[in-house]
């Protein structure tokens, strides 16, 4: 029997049965204070942490287990995907490296510096809005390839992979964007770049290969076709989109 702290009912369980106390009361420290602050303030628990372990260790297993009904453990799929979204738009929109680069490589483009200026912002501002498609579109195009699962199950898996991918861009490009405000700006931010994006196609790559059945040769292929098309439909709708939104706003 457990004797709640609050109301010194006994009871026997995980919490009072009369008034609602936890069980579990530890005192204030250091550890529990950070505890709180991540679960409150920021709305993460160690869940979120769990699901950065366990989608980098072993991915698979993880997905998998997550399909048939292991959940309790791990961060919310929706929750997790638009908080990593979240983290990596604010290392985008602060990182003058980043915004460099993309004026770079518009300048050939036979727009104005206007449009150019105006086309950034508008990926800054939507950000999350532009990557929201991308998990809806290759989640379609791997249920077309490998079934399997539903298709909101197909949804929850790259949902996973694409929020585990900006962990990863998260990880890779902080110490750069540090060392940036520090007045030190990275000489190979676009090898970096090109560095996370094969980490992410062998990552998705890799779990759909694994986590599908079949002839491994078919996975494979199915697996590269799905990154291919999936990518290529986004880029045609999201430029599609842009150039509205550009046309829209009255910027030539």
């Amino acid at each position: 029997m457990t004797e709640c702290k609050n109301c010194g009912n006994h009871y026997e369980g995980h919490y009072c049965n009369l008034c609602g106390q936890k069980a579990d009361t530890p005192p204030f420290t250091l550890k529990t204070l950070l505890r709180i602050i991540s679960s409150n303030l920021f709305g993460v628990d160690r869940g979120f942490l769990r699901n950065v372990k366990d989608l980098g260790l072993r991915p698979t297993a993880t997905i998998r287990g997550y399909l048939d009904g292991k959940r309790n453990d791990y961060y919310d799929w929706i929750k997790y995907l638009l908080l990593s979204i979240s983290i990596a738009t604010v290392f985008t929109a602060h990182s003058s490296t980043y915004q460099n680069m993309y004026t770079n490589a518009a300048a050939p483009m036979p727009t104005g510096k206007e449009s150019q200026e105006a086309i950034y912002n508008t990926l800054m501002e939507y950000f999350n809005l532009f990557y929201l498609p991308m998990v809806l579109i290759i989640a379609l195009f791997s249920y077309w390839f490998f079934r399997k699962y539903n298709y909101i199950e197909h949804l929850v898996i790259n949902a996973l992979i694409i929020a585990q991918g900006n962990i990863f861009c998260i990880v890779m490009f902080a110490p750069m964007l540090v060392a940036e405000k520090l007045g030190y700006p990275s000489t190979f931010f676009t090898e970096m770049l090109w560095l996370y994006m094969l980490l992410l196609v062998f990552y998705m790559m890799f779990i759909h290969v694994q986590l599908f059945e079949g002839r491994l040769f078919l996975r494979i292929i199915k697996a590269f076709f799905t990154f291919i098309l999936s990518y290529t439909v986004y880029l045609i709708v999201m430029s599609i989109a842009l150039a509205a939104i550009v046309i829209a706003r009255g910027v030539q």
